[in-house]
């Protein structure tokens, strides 16, 4: 009978210390796990998750890393497509401040990259309209949706303006 007690407690032993290597393992994993997803929140689309830990966990990173490398692929052409269109198109946030430029608008104003705009408010680029009640933005917020400022040089362009909205149809 004491045998059997002995042969008892070394099994729940074993079991204890096998349960607490398995749940070591998973919590290491699914810290990985949640910081690749919070690189991922903060604009970093070069992370991926290389999960080692078992055949599920493992397939799991490697399915998630290929489902992300689908939506990186497809934000990239659509920056190409946008990259692409030869007139200046640009993005500000409510505050005014650039979100996006593509290239035209990034050589309109004088940067040479994104990153240089980005966060920039819109009137450092010096237009005509720019701290006006002309400023498009402005108009815009008033419902009209284009402007016409004249150019240093004499030229007319016209501007339209609209707002984004997500896929549920909000500004």
């Amino acid at each position: 009978l004491n045998v059997s007690y002995v042969l008892f407690a070394i099994l729940v032993g074993l079991s204890l210390v096998i349960a607490v290597g398995i749940t070591s393992k998973l919590s290491r994993t699914l810290k990985e796990g949640m910081a690749f997803a919070e690189e991922v929140a903060k604009g970093n689309f070069d992370v991926r998750w290389n999960s080692q830990v078992g055949r599920d966990i493992g397939r799991l990173s490697d399915e998630l890393n290929a489902a992300f490398d689908i939506v990186v692929n497809k934000m990239h052409w659509y920056e190409s497509v946008i990259n692409s269109v030869p007139y200046s198109i640009s993005v500000t946030d409510m505050d005014m401040h650039w979100t996006f430029m593509n290239a035209a608008a990034l050589k309109d104003t004088g940067f040479s990259e994104l990153p240089q705009a980005l966060g920039k408010h819109c009137s450092a680029k010096k237009g005509s309209l720019c701290n006006t009640p002309g400023c498009g933005i402005e108009c815009l917020r008033r419902g009209k949706t284009r402007v016409e400022p004249v150019l240093p040089d004499g030229r007319t362009i016209r501007i339209t303006m609209s707002y984004l909205k997500d896929r549920n149809g909000v500004n």
